[in-house]
């Protein structure tokens, strides 16, 4: 063992998991967005491949400690943003919490070399960084999604409810909207290894209570075309990787404590439909000349724009 665990398992009902029912209660302070419905084919669950064994006989501590290191060393590669290294963390960081979950509780006891060893690492993280991830009452969802599982469970990661993936197995969304009933509650800050979600198409974490900075990994999301963050604590400078996300339909960043001028390659999300940007402290010029595709366009209450902006369409 290389860490010590020491958070408990996220226990109690199981709840959804493909082709949810994204249409929520409208939250408080009333969002302008509803999230699209999601049409995703079903997922067939992957096996766990076994370990090469070489020609001589290993002991089996040398073996777990292969495996341990073998984990740590893929993740580090290729999730850990920033250069983080796991000896460098504290003991009580989320990263190290979600890394003994995998190693250690995780009952697939997955290899270094399985397909989903990183987005189920990345989904662990999420439930340590922003949870525990309640569950929710089973009678107000449909009949069609109560075979999901908890979080954390020893299922695979797409049948975790509020996930949904393709037929190859990658998260495909995250309906994580906070009016759901009961309320999720959520809080913490975004980790920036959701940015190795790369197939990732709907975000949705509305009406929580998450704070801190917009990493600027979710840029890296390049499938993304709905990002709902309306109704929460971020704070700070929204980041100019936003206008990577060419895919980009659906953006509520509204009700949130975000400030300054907002970048101006947001300007270049050109397939925006929707966007809210209401009651936050924006200052400077609105980046957007042509909002001709916007059906709802909501940015004035609470900002201090400059210069010329366009008529708002639809706000209430």
């Amino acid at each position: 063992m290389l860490f010590y665990h020491n958070a408990e398992p996220i226990t109690g009902s199981t709840y959804m998991n493909r082709e949810p029912n994204l249409t929520s209660s409208t939250p408080t302070p009333p969002s302008i967005l509803s999230v699209p419905e999601a049409t995703i084919s079903p997922f067939n669950l992957p096996t766990t491949k076994p370990l090469t064994t070489p020609s001589y006989t290993v002991s089996s501590q040398i073996s777990t400690i292969s495996r341990e290191q073998s984990i740590m060393e893929a993740i580090e590669t290729n999730v850990l943003q920033r250069n983080v290294k796991f000896d460098e963390l504290p003991q009580t960081d989320n990263r190290i919490l979600a890394l003994n979950w995998l190693l250690d509780e995780d009952q697939m006891q997955l290899d270094p070399t399985d397909s989903n060893l990183n987005q189920r690492y990345i989904l662990a993280l999420l439930s340590f960084e922003l949870g525990p991830i309640p569950n929710l009452d089973l009678g107000s969802i449909p009949e069609n999604a109560k075979d999901s599982v908890e979080w954390l469970s020893g299922e695979d990661e797409c049948k975790w409810w509020l996930v949904t993936c393709s037929v190859n197995g990658d998260v495909r969304v995250l309906h994580l909207d906070g009016s759901l009933e009961p309320a999720l509650y959520l809080e913490g800050t975004l980790p920036p290894e959701i940015g190795n979600l790369n197939q990732l198409t709907n975000l949705d974490l509305q009406s929580n209570f998450l704070s801190g900075t917009l990493p600027s990994e979710i840029g890296n999301l390049n499938e993304l075309t709905v990002l709902f963050l309306g109704s929460n604590q971020f704070r700070g400078s929204v980041p100019s990787e936003l206008g990577n996300l060419n895919e980009l339909i659906y953006l509520d960043l509204g009700y949130n404590m975000f400030s300054g001028s907002l970048p101006s390659e947001l300007g270049l999300l050109k397939e925006l439909t929707t966007l809210n940007l209401e009651s936050n402290q924006f200052t400077g010029t609105f980046p957007w000349n042509e909002t001709s595709k916007m059906t709802k366009l909501c940015f004035e209450y609470g900002n201090s724009f400059t210069g010329a902006t366009p008529a708002e369409i639809e706000c209430f």
